[in-house]
């Protein structure tokens, strides 16, 4: 199903009836074919279209989550930082009182 291998991509190839559609018969004209694989065309264009719509969702959501995530680690980090320089100002200050 898949041919385009190359690229290691895997876009569907378009299937062909190859009984009816190779050559074009008299019952249906070419312009006829050639409208009914457009829609196919378009409708796996629209599917791939909204998929790359929702991964682009999910990519967005992810990294709404990590910003938060660091953001929480950065304040917290803010805080430790903060009571390591009370502690060794305590630390200085009690060595001086000895």
């Amino acid at each position: 199903m898949f041919k385009n291998d190359k690229n290691n991509s895997k876009v569907p190839d378009l299937a062909i009836d190859d009984k009816e559609e190779e050559t074009p018969s008299t019952k249906e004209p070419l312009t006829s074919i050639l409208k009914k694989k457009m829609i196919e065309i378009e409708e796996m264009f629209e599917e791939r279209e909204e998929e790359l719509n929702n991964l682009a969702q999910k990519k967005a959501d992810i990294t709404s989550h990590i910003n938060n995530q660091e953001e929480a680690v950065k304040y917290e980090l803010s805080g430790l930082h903060g009571a390591k320089v009370v502690l060794q100002q305590l630390i200085e200050e009690a060595k001086d009182g000895q």
